[in-house]
């Protein structure tokens, strides 16, 4: 251990946090039940009947966004990257996948395979 005299004076001494704890830190993680499996495969299963969905859509949604071919103006495509940011916030790809549908005039409740998740 360096020696805390002199020029590192000003420095923390590490050894003062070897014993420290943080409140509320958890040392276990709980595993993982059935249920949380199932919910990760919906969700999987949803994410892929939206991007199915988007697909033939792709080339315009991009085109929207480089503001290319439209006569609306740069407006328009800074008002999309805006609204598009605002669905990607909470870093939720369901969220971000039906703000593109809805934007392509797909309705997302309509895509999704009920009979799958029954």
């Amino acid at each position: 251990m360096p020696r805390f005299t002199g020029q590192n004076k000003k420095r923390i001494n590490p050894r003062y946090f070897l014993n420290e704890t943080v409140e509320g830190m958890v040392d276990e993680q709980e595993a993982p039940t059935s249920f949380d499996f199932d919910q990760e495969e919906k969700r999987e299963l949803v994410v892929k009947q939206y991007l199915e969905a988007l697909m033939p859509h792709a080339n315009g949604i991009i085109l929207r966004l480089a503001n290319v071919g439209g006569n609306s103006g740069i407006a328009d495509a800074e008002d999309f990257a805006a609204e598009l940011a605002e669905a990607a916030e909470g870093n939720n790809a369901i969220d971000i996948l039906e703000f593109l549908l809805a934007s392509v005039g797909e309705n997302p409740e309509d895509i999704i395979d009920t009979d799958r998740f029954n």
